[in-house]
């Protein structure tokens, strides 16, 4: 386990501005997450899912959409027992799936509790299967 350690730095404005060092505190509850130019403690309860787009990666609530500096493999690892791959964009919260729909081609959709549709590839197919038991 590493130790995360926060600085705030004060500016003229007495505002706080959070920065990052190399050597954080890496609970298993937490993600740093970064929006409106601030880094936001994001609880993992409150993530639906994670988007990879190009080389970014976003985490999404039922509130907010956040770039993360953890790749897809990165979150898989580090949570494994709460988020699965559901295809080479997604990881998702499996908590915060409403629906699964079974489609043609050995394939799912599903339905997140924010209603977003995300597709389980056929690569993902079988190890989401057997991750659920069904």
């Amino acid at each position: 386990m590493l130790t995360k350690e926060l600085t705030f730095v004060s500016e003229d404005d007495a505002e706080f501005i959070l920065i990052k060092k190399e050597l954080y505190i890496q609970d298993q509850k937490t993600i740093l997450g970064f929006l409106n130019q601030t880094y936001h403690r994001i609880q993992i309860n409150d993530i639906l899912y994670f988007e990879a787009v190009k080389d970014c990666v976003y985490a999404y609530t039922n509130k907010h959409q956040y770039l993360v500096k953890e790749k897809l493999y990165q979150i898989e690892s580090k949570f494994p027992d709460s988020f699965l791959r559901v295809n080479k964009s997604y990881v998702v919260n499996i908590q915060k799936i409403r629906r699964i729909k079974p489609i043609i081609n050995r394939k799912f959709i599903l339905m997140m509790t924010d209603d977003a549709k995300i597709d389980i590839t056929r690569t993902y197919y079988l190890i989401f299967k057997e991750y659920l038991d069904i």
